[in-house]
């Protein structure tokens, strides 16, 4: 394990980076259309990254990239749920 993040760092600090910025930025915004297009920039980084990685240094195949987009899905449904207010957690 070890030995692929050390194979794969810049990969991992950028998208440690990418997310960062975008969780700061989200949290000091008071806008909740600039939350939401941060928000869907990540995803969109994350899915574009993993699909790029996966296709220059491993075996990239339909269910990789489907798997990528899905949990990009996820995560952008379960952050609009917060930003949204949807579950009032008061």
């Amino acid at each position: 394990m070890k030995k692929e993040i050390k194979k794969h760092y810049l990969y991992y600090i950028s998208l440690l980076l990418v997310f960062a910025l975008g969780i700061f930025i989200a949290l000091k915004s008071q806008s909740i259309q600039l939350q939401s297009l941060v928000t869907l920039l990540i995803t969109l980084f994350y899915v574009t990254m993993g699909i790029v990685h996966h296709s220059g240094n491993h075996k990239l195949n339909i269910r990789i990239a489907i798997e990528y987009v899905l949990i990009g899905i996820l995560g952008l449904s379960l952050v609009s749920v917060v930003l949204l207010g949807i579950f009032n957690f008061h």
